[in-house]
Parts: structure tokens; C-alpha cells; sequence
């Protein structure tokens, strides 16, 4: 005896229908990049050009991932509103991104060496 079970409200599944943005949403993504920002700043307060802060810097880039697919899932279905703050999310990511491999480039030849 198999009994169907039911997602609870609010859930998402394939057969439902499609996800559209929420304030959870834009709250995972501020989270997410800021939290990707402070591991970029404090990598150079531990220390600058070791193995810590290397991979704080590594990551900090890891971290980006999540915003970036929380963008990716919910564009197709966002305002016009919603997407202008997608698109300065997406650029407040591509400068953290680039702050992070910066320091990459800094801390991973003394690691390496």
C-alpha cells in the first residue's frame, strides 16, 4: 500500500507551477554576496598571502554560486523591477568575484611555492 505523499504548501516541484521571486529570494542573495564580501576582506586581515586566507578567497568565489543560481532559476518570471536588482546583484557579484581572484592571484604563488 503506497499513499501519495503531498508537498506541503509552498513547496516547488516539476509538475508545479513555476517559481517565481520572493522576498526569501532577494534575502538569500543579499546574505549570500555579503557574506562572499566579508571573506574577501578579512582574508587580508589573516594574514594576506597564506594558506588561511587562500582559501577564505576560494571560498568567497564558492559563495557567489548561490546568488548567481537564485538569479538564474527566477529571471525568466521576474518583473521588470526585480530584474533591475538582479542585474546590480549580479554586478555587486562580478566585483567581489573580482576583488577575490585578485587575491588569488596575490596568495596562491606563495602557497604554491
Amino acid at each position: 500500500m503506497s499513499e501519495r505523499v503531498t508537498p506541503p504548501a509552498g513547496a516547488w516541484g516539476a509538475s508545479d507551477q513555476s517559481l517565481t521571486p520572493r522576498a526569501g529570494h532577494g534575502i538569500v542573495i543579499v546574505v549570500s554576496i555579503a557574506l562572499a564580501a566579508a571573506l574577501v576582506a578579512s582574508s587580508q586581515a589573516a594574514g594576506g598571502a597564506g594558506l588561511i586566507p587562500l582559501l577564505m578567497l576560494l571560498l568567497s568565489c564558492a559563495a557567489l554560486i548561490v546568488p548567481v543560481a537564485v538569479m538564474a532559476m527566477t529571471w525568466a518570471h521576474a518583473g521588470p523591477r526585480v530584474r533591475g536588482l538582479f542585474a546590480a546583484a549580479g554586478l555587486a557579484c562580478l566585483v567581489v568575484l573580482g576583488f577575490a581572484v585578485a587575491g588569488i592571484v596575490v596568495a596562491a604563488p606563495t602557497v604554491l611555492s
